[in-house]
C-alpha cells in the first residue's frame, strides 16, 4: 500500500518519464522530417539528371552523316562535363556507329569565356578526309552546344584554327551552322539570300557577295549576318578577305525602332586584319543595313559603346546609316 510520502516520490518519477516520452516523439518527428526532405532532394536530384540529358554526336557506319545517342553526364559544372562528353565521343557505345572524334586526339585544352568554348586538339588531322573533318566539327558544336554556358564553339588543332576542305578556317562555330538530316528536321531551319560586305585584298574598300544561308528556325537574320561576316568569306572567294576576327563572338543583337545593336565581345581588330579602321565597322553596318528589317547600326563591345572614330568624318558613338561609298568601285 502507497503512503502519501510514496505517491509524492512517485509524482518526479512520472513527470520524468512523461519528459522522456515526448523527447522521443519529437526525436521521431524530426527524424521524419528529415527523411522527407531527403526523397525530396532526391527526387529533385533525380530530374535534374533527366533535364541534364544531352545528345551526344557520332557518325553512322558509312561516314556520310550524324546521329545521336542520349547521355546523362556525371559532372555537375560545365566546364568538367566538356571533358567527359569529349571522352564519350571518343568511344562508339553501339555497333551501328562510329566515334566522330578518333580516339587518337588529344584534347588538351578547354575553356569557356563570354558564351564560347575554346577547344585544343593534338592528333592526325592531316590525314583525315574532308568529309570526316567537317563530321568531326559538326558533331562537336552540336554536342557542346547544348550546355547552358555555351553558344558558341572555337575549334583549334595542333596549335593552329582548325581548317576547311578549302584550307580556310572554320572560325566560330554554332549549332545551326551544320544540318544533318538524321537528327535535324529540315523544317527547322530556313533558307534566306543575303548581301555581305567583305574586304577587298588590298584593305581599303569593301566588296558586296550575295550568298544563300542557311540558318535554324528561332534565330534572328541579324544575328546570322553577324556571324557569317565572322566566319569570314566562302570556299572559291578569292579576291575578297575577312573583316572580323574569327575569334570574335556576338554577345546579344536586337532591333529597335529599326536600329540595330550589335553586342560584340572584343575589339575591332583591323589592324592584324590588315584593313583600314573603316573596313569592320561598314562591313557591320552595311551589311545588316541590307536586311529589310534595320535602317541604322550602333555596335557596343561588351556593353559599351565604341569610341574609335574614323578619322574626324564619322562617329560611331551613336547609330550609324549605312554608307556605300567605301565599297569597291564606289569608294570616293
Amino acid at each position: 500500500m502507497n503512503t502519501d510520502a510514496d505517491k509524492r516520490d512517485n509524482k518526479p518519477r512520472l513527470s520524468e518519464a512523461l519528459r522522456h516520452c515526448r523527447q522521443r516523439v519529437r526525436a521521431k518527428a524530426v527524424l521524419c522530417a528529415a527523411m522527407l526532405v531527403l526523397v525530396s532532394v532526391l527526387c529533385g536530384c533525380e530530374s535534374g539528371k533527366e533535364a541534364e540529358r544531352i545528345k551526344v554526336y557520332f557518325e553512322n557506319t558509312s561516314a556520310t552523316k550524324l546521329v545521336t545517342v542520349d547521355y546523362h553526364p556525371a559532372a555537375a559544372e560545365d566546364l568538367d562535363i566538356v571533358w567527359e562528353l569529349f571522352d564519350y565521343m571518343q568511344n562508339a557505345v553501339r555497333t551501328d556507329i562510329i566515334a566522330a572524334v578518333p580516339a587518337s586526339f588529344q584534347l588538351t585544352y578547354a575553356d569557356i569565356s563570354q558564351n564560347t568554348l575554346t577547344l585544343e586538339l593534338k592528333g592526325s588531322y592531316d590525314d583525315m578526309s574532308s568529309n570526316s573533318k567537317l563530321l568531326m566539327a559538326a558533331a562537336l558544336t552540336k554536342t557542346m552546344t547544348q550546355l547552358s554556358s555555351v553558344t558558341y564553339l572555337l575549334l583549334k588543332v595542333n596549335g593552329e584554327m582548325a581548317k576547311d576542305a578549302g584550307g580556310d578556317e572554320y572560325g566560330i562555330l554554332r549549332s545551326a551552322l551544320f544540318v544533318d538530316v538524321a537528327a535535324d528536321d529540315p523544317n527547322n531551319f530556313i533558307n534566306s539570300n543575303m548581301t555581305l560586305y567583305y574586304s577587298n585584298l588590298a584593305g581599303d574598300a569593301l566588296v558586296r557577295e550575295d550568298l544563300s544561308v542557311i540558318y535554324r528556325r528561332g534565330t534572328s537574320l541579324e544575328r546570322t549576318v553577324v556571324e557569317q561576316l565572322i566566319r569570314g568569306p566562302q570556299i572559291g572567294s578569292s579576291n575578297v578577305k575577312r573583316t572580323l576576327p574569327s575569334t570574335e563572338s556576338v554577345l546579344s543583337i536586337a532591333v529597335t525602332d529599326r536600329i540595330c545593336y550589335v553586342n560584340l565581345s572584343q575589339d575591332l581588330q583591323y589592324e592584324s586584319l590588315g584593313v583600314f579602321n573603316y573596313i569592320p565597322i561598314y562591313s557591320i553596318v552595311d551589311s545588316l543595313a541590307s536586311l529589310q528589317t534595320v535602317d541604322k547600326v550602333q555596335i557596343l563591345i561588351n556593353g559599351s559603346v565604341l569610341t574609335t572614330d574614323i578619322g574626324d568624318r564619322v562617329s560611331v558613338s551613336t547609330p550609324m546609316d549605312p554608307d556605300y561609298g567605301y565599297v569597291e568601285g564606289a569608294m570616293r
